[in-house]
């Protein structure tokens, strides 16, 4: 900080009126700190604070950040989400506490949410609150939601031990409804245990139950069970979409302790398509299948979302969510390609030179990127890398360790992807070098461009014979990940 600066203000309000030709006075306090930072920004805390003559009392706080350019900013996360909140306090004559939060979220992507929650505490402790949660899309969508939680307080005079229950539901625009309790017991000790379970279900019949336990040793435990309808299936078949399952969990970076998720479909689907929501989702966040004998295998094909996780099912099955990213000396979360090689290296799909060290610009190798693009359908293990080769040679892919160009690293990727057809490749047009692209790469590299895989140089070629970076690499096979969700 360079510098601190602060005034109080004063404001006297008389003769308000009401219809009643009731006189109410009212008397605001007005704090402001300024903060100069080093970057040459501005931070400004306003304290603000009303009393009237009925003997309420408002008390709110705002903090704002001003850059050099002028322009507003809140606190901005490693994944580039920004949070803005404000909070009012207001103390009622009765001796209640009403609270008045706003937080507005805008990630990176154009999701913006915006909360607004309205708690009355009373004098005994118990609190009821209410939120409304709206999220927009990029696209303009929305989706509402409205949650009611009450809170009660009790105490055994033998033991001393507390007692909290928290009673929630909620209600989505988009036909999703949870009801939830939590009890929360506070030993004379200091100790604290809780027991969390959320029933959930939405419009198509989906349902799920979730159950989170805080032990003695301060262990957290998170099992959910979630039956996907038939006509969840249906629909989805005929959309394309995921079926989201209607509970949300938190993941954590150790498989031994992460939520586990028993999902169980229809006999009569083949495959299905989910998406398990998460509440701290990152571009490392995994699927862990967990098999019968209680071994376990990454997903590599699952993909992260805006709101979770999305894997195909062939059947019922046991899934843990893992955040399994990986933290690279030469790979920064500002670098361009940051979330591609987390995405990848957290699913084995491509992993570092070293522990620490990913090799970001030397060039990927036929070799690597064989391997990479039989790893994506699970057709390769991690731990073997001549198999990688092999499995490539098999699928016609030249191989070698040499560096491999761009037109190569997309053939791969195209075979990883199921070879599609394609029945236009006049997307190529856009290219300034169409005309130099060779006849059997026009329908990959259509397909590439249609996907938006290929996006071109910055001089608006193509770029098919240029050798390609490991971190170009990754971010070529991340765009194919994710038209495979």
């Amino acid at each position: 900080m360079l510098g601190d600066c602060s005034r109080r203000e004063r404001q006297m309000l008389l003769g308000t009126t009401n219809k009643g030709g009731t006189v109410t006075e009212s008397k605001t306090e007005a704090t402001t700190s300024t903060v100069t930072n080093k970057d040459g920004s501005t931070t400004e805390t306003k304290q603000e604070t009303t009393t009237t003559s009925t003997g309420s009392k408002t008390e709110s706080t705002t903090v704002t950040t001003v850059n050099k350019d002028g322009s507003s900013t809140a606190t901005t996360d490693k994944a580039g989400t920004v949070t803005e909140s404000k909070t009012e306090s207001t103390t009622n004559k009765n001796g209640t506490t009403t609270e008045k939060t706003t937080v507005t979220e805008t990630k990176a992507n154009g999701t913006v949410t915006e909360s607004k929650t309205e708690t009355t505490i009373n004098k005994d402790g118990s609190s009821k609150a209410t939120t409304t949660e709206t999220v927009t899309k990029a696209d303009g969508t929305q989706v509402e939601s409205k949650t009611t939680a009450t809170t009660s307080l009790s105490t055994n005079k033998a033991t001393g031990t507390v007692t909290e229950t928290k009673k929630e539901t909620t209600t989505t625009s988009d036909g999703v409804k949870s009801e939830g309790t939590t009890v929360t017991q506070i030993q004379k000790d200091g100790t604290v245990t809780s027991t969390e379970t959320v029933k959930a279900s939405d419009s198509t019949g989906t349902t799920a139950t979730k159950t989170t336990t805080l032990d003695a040793k301060g262990n957290v435990t998170t099992a959910a069970e979630a039956a996907v309808s038939a006509k969840a299936v249906t629909e989805a078949a005929k959309t394309g979409e995921a079926v989201t399952i209607p509970v949300e969990v938190a993941v954590t970076k150790s498989a031994s302790t992460a939520p586990t998720v028993s999902v169980s479909v229809p006999k009569t689907a083949e495959s299905v398509k989910v998406e398990l929501p998460v509440q701290n989702v990152t571009p490392g966040t995994v699927a862990v299948i967990v098999n019968a004998d209680g071994t376990e295998k990454i997903v590599s094909t699952s993909v992260v979302t805006d709101n979770g996780v999305a894997l195909t099912l062939d059947g019922s099955a046991t899934v843990k969510l893992v955040d399994n990213s990986k933290s690279f000396k030469d790979v920064p979360n500002t670098n361009v390609f940051y979330n591609e090689i987390s995405s990848l290296s957290a699913r084995e799909i491509m992993i570092g030179k070293t522990g620490d060290k990913f090799d970001l610009h030397n060039s990927v190798t036929l070799n690597q990127i064989a391997n990479v693009a039989g790893r994506i359908i699970g057709a390769v293990d991690v731990k073997d890398f001549n198999a990688g080769v092999a499995w490539g040679q098999t699928g016609g892919l030249k191989t070698g360790n040499v560096s491999a160009t761009r037109g190569d690293v997309l053939k791969a990727l195209y075979i990883a992807a199921g070879s599609p057809a394609v029945e236009d490749t006049g997307i190529l047009a856009r290219f300034k070098d169409s005309a130099s692209i060779p006849a059997d790469m026009a329908a990959i590299a259509a397909w590439a461009a249609q996907n938006g895989i290929l996006k071109g140089n910055t001089d608006g070629t193509a770029g098919l014979s240029k050798y390609v970076s490991r971190g170009q690499a990754c971010a070529l096979a991340g765009r194919t990940m994710g038209t495979l969700a």
